[in-house]
């Protein structure tokens, strides 16, 4: 429920205001005033990382059940109210990390920051965002599927369902997610990463022609990555 209401809030929020210009207004909101800027630009930037947040807890539950079971010592992550703390730690976490995007402001009718806020929040989210939870991921379904594989061994050895068809099944999802997520989350952070050292460098306010591929090259990878918010539903 958490993890499709983020997504859901991400894709409303790219509706109405990324993309609400000129679909709905002829001047984007986040682009009239400097609040507006940083509460979009934190608000979008937050819920991103949440929803990589979230898909991270997920694989963790994942992890945790096919290793270890949650009948016994991790009991308590059955627990809808600790389960919620642990949400609302991670949330504390990444809206900390998020500060830097409230440094942006409104310049020539674009939201950005200098240099340095622009890069450091850029940073930021390409770890947060992608390469951090897909490292914590990956781990995590290495282990998962050895394990997965020893228990179907065991099953059709003693005829034995340690596993039920549910849990497997959402097993199998969630490893199906983590990949879907790297996938589509690559390209953006490829991006982010090439932009940011030209712009820093220079190269893009004296070519206008690169500067123009680096916008196409990020309006394609942008609405790449938004495909992972449709994965929950």
């Amino acid at each position: 429920i958490v993890q499709s209401t983020i997504d859901m809030t991400i894709l409303l929020i790219y509706l109405f205001n990324f993309r609400g210009s000129p679909l709905f207004f002829t001047i984007a909101p986040f682009k009239r005033d400097h609040l507006q800027c940083k509460i979009y630009t934190y608000i979008r930037r937050f819920f991103l990382h949440a929803s990589s947040g979230m898909v991270v807890l997920s694989t963790f539950d994942r992890f945790t059940f096919v290793l270890y079971g949650h009948d016994k010592h991790l009991k308590f992550i059955k627990n809808k109210l600790a389960l919620s703390g642990c949400i609302l730690i991670l949330f504390s976490i990444i809206a900390l990390f998020d500060v830097p995007n409230l440094m942006f402001y409104v310049s020539n009718d674009v939201c950005s920051g200098n240099d340095d806020a622009t890069i450091s929040s850029d940073i930021i989210s390409i770890l947060i965002r992608t390469y951090l939870p897909f490292a914590i991921m990956i781990y995590f379904n290495l282990v998962m599927i050895r394990k997965l594989f020893e228990i179907k061994r065991a099953t059709l050895q003693q005829n034995n369902n340690t596993l039920t068809r549910k849990e497997y099944q959402f097993t199998l999802a969630v490893i199906a997610y983590d990949v879907y997520f790297f996938v589509l989350n690559f390209p953006i952070s490829v991006y982010y990463i090439l932009y940011d050292f030209n712009q820093y460098s220079g190269n893009l306010r004296r070519d206008l022609m690169l500067s123009a591929k680096y916008t196409f090259f990020g309006a394609i990878t942008s609405n790449l990555a938004v495909c992972i918010q449709t994965f929950s539903f």
